[in-house]
């Protein structure tokens, strides 16, 4: 059977779709993509690496000593680099740029969140937020992954990363317009990223020595040939860059690498990511149009443009009726 059937197939699975049903419990559909790497460390110059879903490196007090388990509040989260740059308990004044003193808070460490994965989840309004100061900055290209779900409706400004204080060209932060898009925003520069959703998400910014770049769930999204906001003094979680604005939101994972990434690089960490998470983080989805409410109930398989060579496929994909997966054959543009 020629991959290229599988078009015809996933027809008749719409069909078969349309005539069921509107309430059956959606099961977000699980990409069987496996990238080259087997984690984020097999890439070179990773210098942060949170880890929700790995419990060895969740604490329930700031010196990384005592063991948490589901509901604790987590006061460190071990970086998992080697760099060491835990992000941990904010002693004193949270928001520096702010009149008066503040005191954050802790965010709740959750299982079972996405496909069987962990997550923090953080409470604006309890001010929730963690935060590593590195012992010396570092400045230059940089390429940053989170996988995160937004909790509500985020009001502007509302961000869930930064990379330190105070606000303007020196940093940045990764926050939400007037009209719900999140964004990179370093201030005179901004680049949208996408409309909020309540979904779990890949956010990532690549930044080059002449560019900066955002993608949503592996595909580019914006660029502008500009480079600010590559100081890195901190790493701020659920916390902007003044320190008083924060985000209602379960994070599962953020990496950071001191370099920008190939496009080969890209992908196979977004895949590596989708993998675990059970999300289309390389764009199948693009490739088949079924209408409202079904375009999302299947997703399917394929060869689509690859920056690796060889170039990487999907070979298997599963909603929670039905699995399509081993075709005989799979060349680039077979889906």
């Amino acid at each position: 059977m020629r991959a290229r059937y599988l078009t015809t197939l996933s027809c008749i699975v719409a069909l078969i779709l349309g005539i069921l049903p509107l309430d059956i419990p959606f099961v977000p559909p699980v990409e069987q993509v496996h990238a080259a790497i087997d984690d984020p460390s097999d890439v070179s110059h990773l210098v942060l690496w949170l880890d929700a879903d790995d419990t060895s490196t969740l604490f329930t007090d700031s010196s990384c000593t005592t063991s948490a388990s589901s509901g604790n509040t987590i006061a460190c989260w071990q970086d998992k680099s080697g760099s060491g740059s835990h992000v941990t308990q904010i002693s004193g004044d949270c928001a520096e740029q702010e009149a008066g003193t503040q005191t954050c808070n802790l965010p709740t460490y959750t299982i079972d969140q996405f496909n069987a994965r962990d997550a923090l989840v953080f409470d604006r309004t309890n001010k929730d937020a963690l935060r590593h100061t590195l012992s010396s900055t570092w400045n230059g290209n940089f390429t940053v992954f989170i996988a995160f779900e937004q909790v509500g409706t985020p009001a502007e400004f509302y961000s869930f990363f930064s990379n330190g204080t105070p606000a303007g060209n020196t940093h940045f932060q990764i926050d939400n317009d007037a009209s719900g898009n999140f964004r990179w925003n370093a201030s005179d520069t901004k680049l949208t990223i996408e409309a909020y959703s309540n979904t779990l998400k890949l956010y990532t910014v690549r930044g080059d020595s002449s560019n900066t770049t955002t993608y949503a769930d592996g595909e580019q999204q914006s660029t502008s040939a500009t480079t600010p906001g590559r100081t890195f003094e901190h790493y701020r979680i659920n916390q902007n860059r003044n320190g008083n604005h924060l985000n209602n939101a379960k994070i599962a994972e953020v990496i950071v690498y001191q370099r920008d990434l190939t496009d080969c690089e890209l992908e196979n960490v977004s895949i590596y990511l989708g993998d675990k998470y059970g999300r289309d983080f390389f764009g199948i989805g693009d490739n088949y149009g079924f209408s409202a409410p079904y375009d999302n109930d299947v997703n399917g398989i394929g060869a689509p443009s690859s920056s690796c060579s060889p170039a990487t496929t999907s070979t298997s994909a599963q909603s929670a009726i039905l699995t399509v997966r081993n075709p005989s054959t799979m060349t680039p543009n077979d889906f």
